[in-house]
């Protein structure tokens, strides 16, 4: 007797990521879109912030460069922001 089994993969879920124009921070979710992060990535004297789904929902990091803060949420898209005191934040475009 033969028998077959077929081998099926799933691909995994793509997350989604965008870096600030000025490199000053990284905003991303999981493989499984369930849990928004926002990265400080430059040492100066702006908090890092990201958006996420097309809206104003904020998630600031206000711990300083090389730290990361997350949450619970369900993401479909996101955008990374540095926080410019007295001046406008340069925002990623959405992805």
């Amino acid at each position: 007797m033969f028998v077959a089994f077929a081998a099926v993969s799933a691909s995994p879920a793509l997350a989604h990521s965008a870096v600030a124009p000025d490199s000053g921070s990284n905003a991303y979710d999981n493989s499984t879109h369930s849990r928004f992060y926002v990265y400080d990535m430059k040492a100066d004297s702006h908090s890092a912030y990201g958006n996420w789904n097309n809206t104003d929902n904020r998630l600031s990091n206000n711990s300083g460069y090389g730290t990361t803060v997350s949450k619970a949420a369900t993401v479909t898209a996101v955008r990374a922001c540095t926080d410019v005191q007295f001046a406008s934040d340069p925002c990623s475009n959405w992805n």
